[in-house]
């Protein structure tokens, strides 16, 4: 058996190679004449799984170790009746994460002082529903906007806050967390227009993790503009690894598509893709891979360490922010792409909130923050 995977996917070499021809590559050099012969391709978001790719090959199985699917096309891998396997919900905590450390950023102060923030979540699965969560056991004001899984279960949103999307405009935080889709009754392309933009409260954070073309860049540049107390976070961008440069100057935190990119959850997608791979052709994975999900337990230093502080030594986002923006500011256009994935593959591997124990001495609010995020206590 032949298996062609992407070369910065973590344990691939573990688990795929006792198994077949094993070859590794970077994912965006895959390309169709790669896959000769290959029974297997196991990618990451940087491969686009297109017709193209596909046409007269032999492939069984495509994996990709993503919660996102919108580079791939799953309807030409049905018609060649190929498997097909995704890693959706593995970043869910890495995620939420960041979108916590991003409100702990901004927000730390009012944290400190009790104040309860009103929090939008548009897109309700395994990623927002984990946020969700969490906010809700701080007791903050939560309006999920999700109308796909609203047709698909009532009952389900009988236990949440349902809104549509124009009543999550008077937020304090709006975080962005669907697929990118074209097409359908409820298309997220451009989601996030300029209609949505200019309905925003003053002072509105907005954070998009989900995929570049959900936020429609040019309207949020415009809003950027004319309103100096709007906040973006944006972690991805249309056309990556491209990124749209003053996007990135004008945003608060701007990083390289990394918000899901913790150890934990890379090892954990790449252990289900591995276990989709061996459903298919029928191999035994039996316990092979339970070692390689042991968590730490990290100390936050210092037990009189500050709040913001403590957010910071675990996520220290606007760090990875601001080497973003300085490498990007001071290269040349057709560097940019290789400024992007390089440093995405450094920032990569980072341990999650459950891995470290909160430190001690900080205030009530402070701490019920850490514990909700998921601290260890």
């Amino acid at each position: 058996m032949k298996i062609l995977a992407d070369k910065n996917l973590p344990l691939v070499k573990e688990l795929f190679s006792p198994f077949g021809d094993l070859s590794l590559i970077s994912g965006r050099d895959i390309k169709n004449e790669n896959l000769v012969g290959v029974d297997a391709l196991v990618v990451r978001s940087t491969t686009e799984v297109s017709k193209n790719l596909l046409t007269n090959t032999s492939l069984k199985f495509v994996g990709t170790a993503t919660s996102g699917i919108d580079h791939i096309s799953v309807d030409e891998l049905t018609k060649r009746g190929i498997y097909f396997a995704d890693a959706k919900g593995c970043n869910a905590n890495a995620v939420s994460d960041y979108c916590l450390s991003a409100v702990a950023t901004i927000f730390g102060d009012k944290i400190s002082a009790g104040h309860i923030l009103k929090f939008g979540i548009i897109g309700n699965g395994s990623i927002g529903s984990k946020l969700s969560g969490k906010i809700k056991a701080l007791n903050w004001e939560t309006l999920i906007c999700d109308p796909p899984q609203k047709d698909k279960d009532t009952e389900f949103f009988e236990s949440v806050s349902y809104e549509p999307l124009q009543h999550l405009s008077s937020c304090d935080v709006i975080s962005v967390h669907v697929p990118l889709t074209t097409s359908g009754k409820y298309p997220t392309k451009n989601l996030i227009d300029k209609t949505f933009l200019n309905s925003l409260s003053d002072k509105t954070v907005l954070i998009n993790t989900s995929r570049g073309g959900v936020v429609d860049e040019e309207s949020l540049l415009d809003s950027l503009n004319q309103n100096s107390q709007l906040i973006s976070v944006i972690d991805v961008w249309s056309g990556e690894p491209f990124c749209n440069q003053q996007l990135v100057e004008k945003s608060f935190i701007a990083t390289p598509h990394i918000a899901g990119y913790s150890g934990k959850a890379k090892k954990t997608a790449s252990i289900k893709i591995f276990k989709e791979f061996c459903r298919c052709f029928n191999f035994d994975f039996s316990e092979v891979a339970s070692p390689h999900l042991k968590l730490e337990n990290i100390p936050v230093r210092r037990d009189s360490i500050k709040f913001s502080d403590a957010i910071n030594q675990v996520l220290p986002i606007m760090d990875f922010s601001s080497e973003f923006k300085s490498l990007l500011r001071n290269s040349e256009k057709k560097d940019r792409a290789s400024i992007f994935d390089t440093l995405r593959l450094k920032l990569s591997g980072r341990y999650e909130f459950c891995e470290y124990v909160a430190p001690k001495k900080l205030g009530q609010k402070e701490t019920e923050f850490l514990f909700a995020a998921g601290f260890k206590s």
